[in-house]
């Protein structure tokens, strides 16, 4: 019977979903079992994970599954949005690091023809929306995928199949233009007339031509992994507006998901939390410590000009509770980067907000309560009222303790 993993991120993104995959495929292996099929079924390609191998290689996974080290297949399910370019880019950058042919890393991917494609021109118009809100950004990484998903200019895996390079140009006309209609000021009229360059559709369409398995079944697995995007905190629905993404971040999307594909098996679902809250760009973020930041730099995040600045605080078990509450059930607790905290002379988490009961209504005034602490992990477990059932001290899966239940 296949069984099926969900990894969902807890926070507001770059929790360390990544390297829970990728543990989670090790395991299985090391168990006898084959390499497993790994389902990326929200976001796009700006969800980027890191996995860093016992011996010492590292890669971002992007759009590829983040256990393709061990040779797990990745499907990209529906509510997935698709750059073809950023993808072939992707492939290029594993095979150079694993040493295997692009070719061979390409035939393990399968898309769904219900995939919005992301194109050079969706990323344009968010560029120039976004850079007119000025003061009132709402943090988007500038690569589109909002627009893709759900702009009135939309384009399918699905067509990749049919006349694609007249379809290509047609959306890029189109959006184009509505870039265009938006556009106020030089900064955007450049960006424009940089869109409008014919070497930019040229590379597109030669990454969307290079041969990739369109499907509407997910391949047959005896072990699934579901890897989400984002963090829970960024869900559409329960996320704080309008610092959302387009996605649904829930046990129950998940599920919605996998009955889209047919896939009935009983399904585990990992709540993943940084051992400290951190926040990529704009939005709410009550524990949010500039002096902790320093102390804490960023090791794979850069600080991306779109996105913004990479944010950092204490843990804040408020959010935390929060979270598991609206994506749950979730059956596990996987909490990362404790090695980080561990490493600082004095450590603190957020253990409720002051005068607060609503957290959707207070979120941006919140007074944060901060409890000095002597170990975080037991601190975090006695705050959400359960075990950890997985510390990661380091970004490696040798860096990973599981109880026996885990």
């Amino acid at each position: 019977m296949t069984a099926i993993d969900v990894v969902l991120g807890l926070g507001f993104g770059d929790e360390g979903k990544g390297s829970i995959v990728d543990w989670l495929a090790r395991r299985a292996i090391a168990e006898g079992g084959a390499p497993p099929l790994v389902i990326r079924w929200n976001g796009g390609p700006q969800a980027q994970h890191h996995v860093v191998t016992d011996d010492g290689r590292v890669h971002c996974f992007a759009q590829l599954g983040a256990a393709s080290f061990v040779g797990a297949r990745t499907h990209l399910a529906g509510d997935m949005a698709v750059d073809l370019y950023a993808l072939e880019e992707e492939l290029r950058e594993l095979a150079t690091t694993t040493g295997e042919a692009a070719s061979d890393l390409r035939a393990r991917v399968t898309i769904d023809p219900r995939c919005a494609l992301v194109t050079p021109w969706h990323a344009t118009v968010n560029l120039v929306r976004e850079a007119l809100r000025g003061g009132r950004r709402h943090g988007s990484t500038g690569r589109g995928i909002g627009e893709a998903k759900l702009g009135p200019i939309r384009m399918f895996a699905g067509e990749l199949e049919y006349d694609f390079a007249t379809r290509l140009r047609e959306v890029r006309a189109g959006l184009l233009a509505r870039a265009s209609a938006l556009a106020a000021d030089d900064f955007a009229r450049a960006l424009i007339a940089r869109a409008s360059e014919a070497d930019i559709f040229d590379a597109y369409l030669a990454a969307a031509r290079l041969p990739i398995a369109v499907r509407d079944e997910a391949p047959a697995a005896d072990h699934v992994i579901f890897e989400s995007a984002q963090g829970s905190l960024l869900d559409r629905d329960h996320g704080f507006f309008p610092h959302v993404t387009p996605s649904r971040i829930t046990r129950r999307a998940a599920r919605d998901v996998a009955r889209g594909l047919r896939l009935d098996a009983p399904m585990t679902v990992w709540g993943v939390l940084r051992a400290y809250h951190s926040r990529h760009g704009e939005g709410p973020f009550p524990s949010e410590d500039c002096e902790l930041a320093t102390r804490l730099p960023e090791l794979h995040n850069r600080e991306d000009g779109h996105a913004g600045r990479f944010r950092v605080g204490w843990f804040d078990a408020v959010l935390a509770r929060y979270a598991i509450g609206f994506a749950g059930p979730i059956d596990r607790i996987a909490v990362t980067c404790l090695d980080r905290v561990a490493a600082l002379p004095d450590r603190s988490i957020v253990t409720a907000w002051r005068d607060s009961a609503d957290v959707e209504r207070d979120v941006t005034s919140a007074i944060p309560v901060v409890q000095r602490v002597d170990d975080v992990a037991t601190a975090i477990s006695e705050a959400l009222g359960r075990a950890i059932d997985v510390a990661s001290y380091g970004p490696r899966a040798a860096d990973k303790s599981g109880t026996k239940s885990a």
